[in-house]
Order: structure tokens, then sequence, then C-alpha cells
């Protein structure tokens, strides 16, 4: 194997870091007895981590919206699973759990300092697609729409799989995307008027995320993203070429703005990131 960049070893770094904690985190887990448990897979899914697959073992987590105990109790608080897996157990457990599905699994389950939700350590995937009438109702229930409205921004919804609700407004001849993280889903209120309070401000705003963007980002695009031919740019030029597509706002305050970049990284997303206390802080690109 060829040797590592200097950034592929510090993401190595982390990956291993990571991965440790989340032993770590499962052997306290372990401590508490073993369950046999139904569970309702959350609209999310299981997602596992070890970037660009450095290692040879990856963390596995996956949350459940409701879950029934041995005795068939129904609780509807959320539980984060989590597993470290090789390769092998990683394409079995992408297998079993599917979004929204009823799964019967094996797992210790205790409450960590640090979560606000239960944790449970994965054992094994006892069964999937189980029939279980009470999970199924809860299902059914949440796949009801939950709308909620701002005078000024209009018309919400929101989407279970991440946590926020969604919408549009209208800037122009142009729709900007609005996300709205609140704390509770069950009272938005908060964050709507967090984002009301940005939209207000949204000129010099955007002006400032390019600002920002433009001093973070132009030296690596005149480094490492010209074309052929192409000359150096400018910041003016940069800041011209950023289209504003959506704005993610948090229920602490907190802020991205989020830019077609017109060509400038060859069609990624610029992010600039913000918050109340120290305006746009941070910016790079993805895709």
């Amino acid at each position: 194997m060829s040797e590592l960049t200097p950034f592929l070893q510090e993401e190595k770094r982390k990956s291993e870091e990571d991965l440790q904690r989340q032993r770590d985190l499962c052997a306290e887990l372990a401590e508490q007895p073993k369950q046999v448990i139904n569970g309702l897979v959350s609209p999310s899914g299981a997602w596992s981590s070890n970037p660009r697959s450095l290692l040879d073992h990856w963390s596995f987590l996956f949350s459940l919206d409701a879950w029934t105990d041995a005795e068939g109790a129904l609780h509807t608080d959320k539980m984060t699973i989590r597993k470290v897996v090789d390769g092998d157990e990683l394409q079995r457990l992408e297998e079993s759990i599917n979004a929204e599905s009823i799964i019967s699994i094996a797992l210790h389950i205790g409450q960590l300092e640090g979560f606000d939700c239960r944790q449970g350590a994965l054992v094994e995937i006892v069964e999937s697609g189980v029939d279980d009438e009470d999970l199924k109702r809860f299902a059914a229930d949440l796949a009801t729409p939950v709308t909620v409205d701002s005078r000024g921004l209009g018309r919400f919804t929101l989407d279970r799989r991440v946590g926020w609700f969604e919408g549009e407004a209208r800037w122009g001849l142009r729709k900007i995307r609005l996300n709205l993280t609140p704390t509770d889903v069950s009272d938005p209120s908060g964050v709507i008027g967090r984002a009301e309070e940005l939209w207000g401000q949204r000129k010099t705003l955007t002006r400032q995320a390019c600002e920002v963007a433009a001093s973070t980002l132009l030296e690596v695009k005149n480094a490492s993203w010209l074309n052929e031919g192409e000359q150096p740019m400018s910041k003016d030029k940069f800041m011209r070429k950023m289209k504003l597509e959506s704005i993610t706002v948090e229920e602490d305050g907190s802020f991205d703005f989020w830019f077609e970049d017109g060509d400038i990284f060859w069609g990624h997303s610029i992010e600039v990131r913000g918050d109340p206390e120290r305006g746009f802080f941070d910016a790079g690109f993805h895709g």
C-alpha cells in the first residue's frame, strides 16, 4: 500500500479515535443486562463511519423511533444503537436493517453521560420484518404529515429523516430553501422566530457570507481548482459567482448558508457557517 498523504494520515487518526470511543461506549453499555426487543427503525436508516475505508472496522449506528420490551410494553422515546463491526458484518447488518422497518434485536440498554436519549449496544439481529401491532400503529401515526406556518415565510413540513422542517421562501426571482432544526419537533416556534429574524437580514448576511467564503477559499481555488488556461480568480469574481440556494437555521441561533458555486469548484456546494455571537466564521465546499 502506498504511503498515505498527510491529509489521509489525519483522517485515519480521527477514524481510529472515533472507533475507540465507540468501543468504549459499547463496553460501558455491555455492563447492563442483555435484552431482546422489537424496534421501529428511524426514517434515516442505518449509517456507518470509516471515512475513505482507511481502517478494517466500522462504527455502525442506527436509531429506533419506538420499541417494545420483552413484556410487550411500548416505549416511544428514541434510542440510538451502535456496534463496531468488520466489513462482512457491516454488509450483513446493512442488508437486515431498513428505514422504517420493524426488527427484533438483542442488545444492552443504558443511559450514557453526554447523551440525551437512551443508548444501546447491539449484540445481534434476531429477526427482520417483525409483526408488532403496537409499533405498526405508532409508525402509521408518524406517517401523518406535520406542518407549521410562519406569517412571513410560509408553510414548513417536517422531514422526519433529518428532524427538521423544510420550506421555501421567494427572494426576487429565486426560491431559497429553508431548513429549520428545532430542539423539539413538537414545538418549532423558537426556531421559526430565529428564521424570521434572520430572513429579515438576508441581504446583508448573504453579502457577509460571500465575503467569508472568498476570504477562506480563494487561495484554495487559485492553487488547486483552476481549469486549464484559466487565470487566477479575483475576490470580486469569486463572490459574484456564488448564488444562495438554501439556509439551515438551528434553534440556538446558529446558521448555515449554502451556495451554488458557479463552477468555482466544478459544481461543489459552498457552505458558510455562522452564529449570532461570531457572525460567519467558517467556509468549505462539499459534494
